[in-house]
């Protein structure tokens, strides 16, 4: 509310450029496409009253952020907003690999920006959660190739892209005990008319639970190849002291290791480790939860 009336209550708001921006409002602790609002100078008290209902509903000051919307994305099919949910493997050692096949997700209706549709969720929202509830509208989550897709130039922005962002991360991977130690992301890009690729967010771990019992038997080998070959690449490889059984040609290399890896020392050691406890213990009292409800 604040950064809203920052923005829309001084002078400068009564430019029309100003206020008919658009905006991603996001519950940093939300996820499946839940406490997302599209905001701009014109419905901004409605967004506002929407977040304080949410807080009010979960009883708690929630971690709202803004990000800027991109208004002129890439379309699929020349119709519909879409992001690429792409799956890394970011080692200790800070090698960072991709698979070489991602999925995509698209929304339900064609793209548009009129002031009458911003609520809409099945016109900005690419969430697979969000969107598979609609049978007739779901386009599924079609897989690519990711260097076909992108072809070399694109390709390089996006390599560009996400080194950065996991360069970022370097503070915290001192912490680790083990150069083999790894985690799994989802990463989601979108691109926009000119082809240049953002970074949504990045998922630790990726949840695939939205995906149903009832995917396509393509969906299905996709996934099989994506735990398959991971495990082969940075488990058993290590452990055994082999090439991964094949299962290089699966993951590019991003961003090499650094060579020398140095394991982590005093009381910040396996940080990581208490991380993921941390989650599991939360995940074990939501469904404690669940099950009482």
């Amino acid at each position: 509310e604040e950064w809203c009336m920052a923005s829309y209550s001084q002078p400068a708001a009564a430019d029309a450029a100003t206020r008919d921006k658009l905006w991603m409002l996001k519950d940093a602790g939300a996820n499946c496409g839940d406490g997302i609002f599209v905001l701009n100078g014109h419905n901004w008290r409605t967004v506002v009253a929407k977040a304080r209902a949410a807080e009010a509903e979960a009883r708690r000051e929630l971690p709202f952020v803004i990000q800027e919307y991109i208004e002129k994305p890439e379309l699929w099919e020349g119709r519909f907003k879409y992001h690429i949910r792409m799956y890394i493997v970011l080692r200790a050692d800070m090698g960072v690999y991709l698979h070489h096949r991602a999925l995509v997700h698209v929304a339900n209706k064609p793209f548009s920006t009129t002031q009458d549709e911003l609520e809409d969720t099945q016109v900005h929202l690419t969430n697979v959660s969000k969107n598979l509830h609609n049978t007739e509208l779901f386009h599924g989550c079609p897989i690519i190739d990711v260097q076909q897709y992108f072809g070399p130039e694109r390709f390089e922005r996006l390599r560009n892209s996400l080194g950065a962002a996991f360069r970022a991360a370097q503070p915290f991977m001192v912490h680790q005990v083990n150069g083999d130690d790894f985690a799994h992301i989802g990463a989601d890009i979108m691109l926009d008319d000119s082809g240049h690729p953002y970074l949504l967010e990045c998922n630790i771990p990726p949840c695939i639970g939205n995906y149903n019992a009832e995917m396509l038997p393509e969906q299905l080998e996709f996934f099989h190849n994506l735990f398959d070959s991971m495990v082969a690449r940075f488990v058993e490889a290590p452990l055994l002291g082999s090439p991964g059984c094949g299962a290089a040609g699966s993951w590019i290399e991003l961003q090499a290791p650094r060579e020398e890896f140095r394991p982590a020392a005093g009381p910040m050691r396996g940080l990581n480790s208490l991380a993921w406890k941390l989650r599991e213990r939360r995940a074990a009292e939501a469904s404690a939860t669940a099950i009482l409800i």
